[in-house]
């Protein structure tokens, strides 16, 4: 957790933890809150999640979708991969901008991750620029791009015909 001056508050999102993980969690959890002034609630499948979500200021994710759709809501995100797909794509968003990939590749660095949330969750201008570089790379307008190049597609077969 980085060390962040004032009162600050962190919501973390889980999904399909076992209880074994969940009580560490939670203990940790509570350390923090009993040594440091921040807030932190964890969440198991929040019926809200998108709507939380989208009033981050930065989003720590684990799974490549989450990463995507942060980028289309210009929310900066920290990657760390579960799966070896999972890091190509957290590297390729890391070029465009709106990601920093929060391991050494597969493997979790703490230190590293821990260095990322503080220096982006202080650096306000770091955290527009990422949203920017995000809402540039997905603009949210796929699914029309694609269905105008079927509709051209079939026009085209059916001039030909």
């Amino acid at each position: 957790i980085p060390n962040i001056h004032g009162p600050s508050r962190y919501e973390i999102f889980v999904s399909n933890l076992d209880s074994n993980v969940r009580y560490k969690l939670a203990n940790i959890s509570r350390r923090i809150k009993a040594t440091r002034s921040l807030e932190i609630d964890i969440y198991d499948r929040p019926l809200d999640y998108h709507a939380r979500l989208c009033n981050s200021d930065l989003a720590i994710v684990s799974g490549g979708l989450t990463a995507f759709e942060c980028a289309q809501a210009g929310i900066p995100a920290i990657g760390i991969p579960q799966y070896k797909h999972q890091l190509e794509n957290f590297k390729n968003l890391e070029r465009h901008g709106c990601l920093k990939l929060g391991s050494r590749d597969m493997v979790l660095d703490q230190e590293l991750l821990s260095n990322l949330m503080s220096s982006i969750s202080m650096d306000k201008m770091k955290r527009m620029t990422m949203s920017q570089c995000g809402l540039r790379l997905i603009d949210g307008k796929g699914l029309d791009r694609v269905v105008n190049l079927i509709i051209r597609y079939r026009d085209l077969l059916s001039i030909s015909r």
